[in-house]
């Protein structure tokens, strides 16, 4: 069961309402090792901007949101306009929708000012149809028990940053390293480099390894 704000619970129990509710659409288009791709989306005349997202005006409608007597998580089909092949065209880059996220947040238009006044609600994408009016997505709840957790592995003696990526941060000279704290190749010598060469000196704080996990119980 969702929890709503005091402001949206009020807005919710009034018998008359001069301004709308809006269901706010964020689909996943495509993802690649550059960019991430998304649509954002409400069903309006015009665009609607909450926490930083602004959502345009698009034909978009749910078949509604719930779960059934056996306890399902909820779920729901959303179908796209594609009168004009728009939808279509998403769904043909990359591998297209399917197992994709698509994000829900339902808001009251009196209190856009506050990401916290929203219902939300996360979905996978399980399948797709396309039409030649509408293309329909069924979505279903993220399947939870293939969630890792914790979601992250942590190691001992390995960084696992991608080398000169946007956590490992190194912008130095050397082509390489070793994932290692004190090798030959390390993130120390990583961070002597940086001095040398007037760099901040990054490393090895960002080591993304952890010396001090034990190592388990001997048996």
């Amino acid at each position: 069961m969702k929890t709503l704000t005091p402001e949206l619970l009020a807005q919710a129990r009034k018998l008359h309402n001069d301004k709308p509710w809006h269901k706010l659409w964020r689909i996943q288009v495509d993802s690649t090792t550059s960019a991430t791709t998304w649509a954002a989306l409400v069903k309006h005349s015009a665009p609607v901007t909450f926490d930083g997202v602004t959502y345009y005006p698009f034909n978009v409608e749910d078949s509604g949101i719930g779960s059934n007597s056996n306890g399902n998580l909820p779920s729901t089909t959303l179908a796209l306009q594609n009168v004009t092949r728009e939808s279509a065209r998403w769904a043909s880059v990359g591998e297209g929708f399917k197992g994709r996220p698509v994000e829900l947040r339902i808001v009251h238009s009196a209190h856009l000012d506050s990401a916290t006044h929203a219902i939300e609600f996360l979905f996978t994408c399980d399948s797709i149809t396309i039409g030649a009016e509408a293309i329909s997505l069924q979505l279903e709840s993220p399947p939870l028990f293939d969630i890792q957790v914790p979601q992250d592995r942590f190691t001992e003696s390995r960084c696992p940053w991608v080398y000169k990526g946007p956590i490992c941060r190194y912008n130095g000279s050397l082509p390489s390293c070793d994932h290692s704290l004190a090798g030959a190749n390390g993130c120390q010598v990583h961070g002597e480099d940086e001095v040398a060469n007037g760099l901040p000196a990054l490393h090895p704080l960002l080591f993304g390894a952890f010396p001090g996990i034990t190592s388990g119980v001997s048996r």
